[in-house]
């Protein structure tokens, strides 16, 4: 049995240092200072040594480079390698100097007008990968590897949102399809006209090929090169073509910047873990990364506060994706914010078996809709450093419903993870709930997995337009799991409903415990018009004139439909609730879905005395059998960027595990805890969640 690759047999700790970090001693000593056991090797560009390597192995865009030729590199990595230091050259394939537009016109990807891109980051152009620079980059990586570096990683490559009209695309493109490349920006708004899909898949593909390639390459120079990229975080791929499934079919591990934080902080709060559960899942074995900024982007030399770092680094180690810290300023300039690297890499140096070859005990699974994303005009495009914020064309903003359903989980401590489309044609039966944050766009092999996990037991929770497009964006007559949520047929949607109300049409359902006493619940934002058989126990208000028109009286349109399907349940809303609460963070519909949750899910961890600001979530090792418990602590002022985690006292744990258990320690306060068993479940209270905590439970 040949031995494992390098990048599975330990958690990576990568630092990505300032652009003008020339001298390498003072490096070496800054990220083992750090605790890191990689570096991104960034912006310098080689020049001819004692190899064919060329002049020039890569352009970088930034003004200042440090030349250094294959020799030197070589020396540099036998130093790295004397101090466990994994080196892993980064080479941006996405932004290039200007003055190749007219040096390499053919290389450069074009609009639709033929005019080449010149704008990106304000200064840049972009190379496209089906052109002949592609050749430029296998002779480029064929050459590192030779050096003996331990891993290349790809800044890029990515399609722009109104690109890439190059000749190479268009002769492609026509080969393959048989007509001219279509434009994107109008396909954007006619998401189910065909060509739409022909485009999505041309791009995808093609940056499927390059990869492939590129690999293929590199291990043929030297198969203990690691090879990844700068992979789709949680929004739609369409902009950039780059689809994670197929990046990590031809790559060696799956990496996103899920852990950017941008501009005003309006994305949620719960992205690093969001992107790192997704991910990690996707992975499918192999490992992923989390690429984290300490800078407060759009401003580049600034620096996060530690409880932000603490945050990036919690969520994402916690759900298993390898951490990336990248660095804009000399970290020595920041001692509070080094400290919180220090102390997360050490722990994580101390206990890797926490962060590796674990499997997930959640029976929850949120879905993350990708396909909806890319086919669903109620669907934005954060801004990123590679795309431009986009709003969401119609009701049922996909990213926020997915937001306010995950905040939902994790506040109510619910363990659960993030799956995509593609796991739900067969969906793993250890989950007692998956939950459908608008699942507008479904396959007909989804829609037939679902049925059949309903149908053996399963449950679901769905919102707004949930199946009723298929997978390419075309509105079907009704709901495709209509027979499964107990609807009979299905109308437009309605709202913004802006001052009005929903109440519960039977006080005595287990979704309105706590309210039922309440004439009035908030309404979500947007309903649907949908009828059924089934008497639906809440129910919208009529819509008022305004908000000081009178009192509302009651209709009889359904907002929460449950219905039994085999030997599973239904509940469906019939408005955007995940919506209303990633914007208003209603508190009723805390109260309504927490009532569901508890009865289509069970509970499996039961935290007291603790506040919504803990996440909990539960991991098994694959090696050992023992049980480990993961507290993130959000617990802060009430601003952002937060700069102090403030700590939680007294938790008191309860949690279901099926052996006979011999210790239990809180291995960040490095304590042993006294605890309790009763049959499968196991009991213990824990003194203070700092930061962080990990609590192993011996088996």
């Amino acid at each position: 049995m040949s031995e494992k690759k390098w990048w599975l047999t330990e958690p990576i700790r990568i630092i990505k240092f300032p652009d003008k970090f020339d001298d390498f001693t003072k490096k070496i000593q800054t990220l083992k200072k750090l605790g890191g056991n990689a570096e991104h090797l960034i912006n310098y560009a080689f020049k001819r040594g004692g190899s064919d390597l060329p002049e020039e192995i890569f352009h970088v865009p930034w003004d200042h480079s440090l030349e250094i030729d294959s020799v030197s590199l070589k020396k540099y990595l036998e130093h790295a390698r004397k101090q466990k230091t994994r080196v892993i050259v980064y080479y941006n394939v996405h932004s290039e100097n200007t003055k190749y537009i007219d040096l390499m016109p053919a290389w450069v990807q074009r609009k639709e007008d033929g005019i080449a891109v010149d704008n990106l980051y304000s200064r840049n152009t972009s190379f496209c990968i089906n052109s002949p620079w592609r050749e430029r980059v296998f002779k480029v990586v064929r050459d590192l590897a030779s050096c003996g570096v331990d891993g290349i990683f790809f800044d890029g490559p990515i399609f722009l949102a109104d690109t890439c009209y190059c000749t190479a695309c268009k002769t492609a493109f026509q080969k393959k399809y048989g007509y001219e490349l279509p434009s994107k920006t109008k396909l954007v708004s006619q998401r189910d006209n065909p060509q739409w899909y022909d485009l999505l898949e041309f791009q995808s593909e093609s940056m499927h090929a390059f990869l492939a390639e590129s690999n293929r390459v590199i291990k043929q120079a030297n198969p203990d090169t690691l090879l990844y990229m700068n992979g789709n975080t949680i929004s739609p791929d369409w902009p950039t073509g780059r689809n994670n499934r197929k990046i990590i079919e031809v790559t060696d591990m799956l990496g996103t910047e899920g852990g950017f934080l941008i501009g005003e902080l309006r994305e949620s709060i719960y992205k690093p873990g969001a992107t790192s559960k997704l991910i990690n899942g996707l992975a499918g074995g192999k490992p992923s990364v989390v690429f984290c900024a300490t800078g407060h982007k759009p401003w580049n030399f600034s620096t996060l506060p530690a409880g932000e770092i603490s945050i990036l680094y919690s969520q994402t180690i916690t759900h298993q994706s390898n951490v990336n810290i990248s660095y804009s300023d000399d970290p020595e300039c920041y001692p509070n914010e080094m400290k919180v690297l220090q102390k997360y890499n050490a722990f994580i140096k101390k206990y890797p078996e926490l962060f590796i070859n674990t499997a997930s005990l959640a029976s929850v699974a949120l879905v993350w809709p990708a396909q909806t994303g890319n086919y669903y005009t109620g669907s934005e495009i954060p801004l990123t450093d590679f795309t431009k914020e986009m709003k969401a064309e119609k009701a049922g903003n996909v990213l926020e419903e997915f937001y306010g359903f995950y905040a939902i989980l994790a506040r109510n401590h619910v363990p659960f993870d993030v799956i995509d489309e593609k796991a739900l044609e067969n969906i793993d039966p250890k989950y007692k709930l998956v939950v459908f944050p608008n699942v507008a766009c479904m396959s007909k092999n989804v829609v037939t997995g679902v049925k059949k996990f309903v149908n053996s037991g399963g449950n679901i929770l769905s919102s707004f337009e949930t199946s009723l497009y298929d997978e390419k964006g075309k509105k079907c007559k009704n709901l495709q799991l209509a027979d499964v949520m107990g609807i009979q047929s299905v109308g437009t949607p309605f709202g913004p409903l802006n001052w009005d109300f929903i109440y519960a049409a039977n006080p005595n359902h287990f979704s309105v415990k706590g309210l039922n006493k309440r004439n009035y619940i908030v309404s979500t934002i947007h309903g649907l018009n949908v009828t059924t058989k089934l008497a639906a126990p809440i129910k919208f208000y009529e819509p008022l004139l305004g908000r000081y028109a009178g009192a509302p009286k009651k209709s009889e349109k359904p907002f929460l439909i449950e219905n039994k399907y085999g030997k599973g349940r239904s509940i469906f809303f019939a408005g955007t609730v995940g919506h209303a609460l990633a914007r208003f963070n209603l508190p009723d519909f805390y109260r309504i879905t927490r009532n569901i949750l508890k009865s289509l899910a069970g509970v499996e961890v039961k935290l007291t005395n603790t506040p919504t600001s803990i996440e909990i979530t539960v991991r098994k090792s694959k090696e050992t059998g023992d049980v480990y418990a993961y507290f993130v602590n959000f617990t802060s002022e009430t601003k952002r960027p937060i700069e102090q985690i403030i700590p939680v006292h007294y938790v008191e744990v309860e949690l279901k595990v099926k052996n006979k258990i011999q210790s239990v320690t809180a291995l960040w306060s490095g304590k042993k805890l006294k605890f309790t068993q009763k049959g499968n479940t196991v009991k213990f209270v824990l003194p203070r969640i700092g930061e962080y905590e990990v609590v192993k439970i011996t088996l």
